[in-house]
């Protein structure tokens, strides 16, 4: 029963630090639990990563709809979490791209969103290089537009606010 405990303890905190962008955590309970699921004699190819993966992330399925080896676009997304319905976890949707030893150039991660009611795309796109840091965030300039036109309406409020009380 430990076993069990443990597995749905660690899915439980990678979720938690997976959703708050701790990759220093992160690593350290993959490294933890690649010490636990690899045998030292295995090869560490695309197929152990995914299993370590899957153990990390056991108990997300409670919470996500998980997709594997989805195709998507040009290629396949080794790993996507869809918020189930019935428990939104803050709308995020996670995509898990795995690679033993083999980074290209930079990555591109690309949110693009389309909002109904507005009519209006929004997209974001955040550049990283071989060693998975940040290089660059973008927002589309009507997002960047529309940021700037909530942050005035808002200090407006305030000013408003602020000046009516005696």
């Amino acid at each position: 029963m430990q076993y069990f405990y443990n597995m749905i303890k660690n899915s439980d905190e990678m979720l938690e630090v997976t959703l708050h962008k701790n990759v220093k955590r992160m690593c350290e309970i993959l490294d933890k639990l690649h010490m636990e699921k690899i045998i030292i004699e295995d090869k560490l190819d695309h197929g152990n990563l995914k299993r370590v993966i899957d153990y990390s992330y056991f108990n997300a399925r409670t919470k996500y709809d998980i997709e594997e080896e989805s195709p998507r676009g040009h290629g396949r997304a080794d790993i996507i979490f869809l918020p189930k319905r019935k428990n939104k976890v803050n709308g995020e949707i996670i995509i898990i791209e795995l690679k033993v030893n083999r980074y290209y150039r930079n990555i591109l991660l690309i949110g693009i969103n389309y909002d109904q009611k507005k009519v209006k795309y929004s997209c974001v796109i955040e550049e990283y290089n071989n060693k998975i840091k940040l290089l660059s965030t973008s927002e589309s300039e009507a997002e960047r537009k529309r940021s700037k036109e909530l942050e005035i309406i808002r200090k407006n409020k305030r000013l408003r606010g602020s000046s009516s009380k005696p």
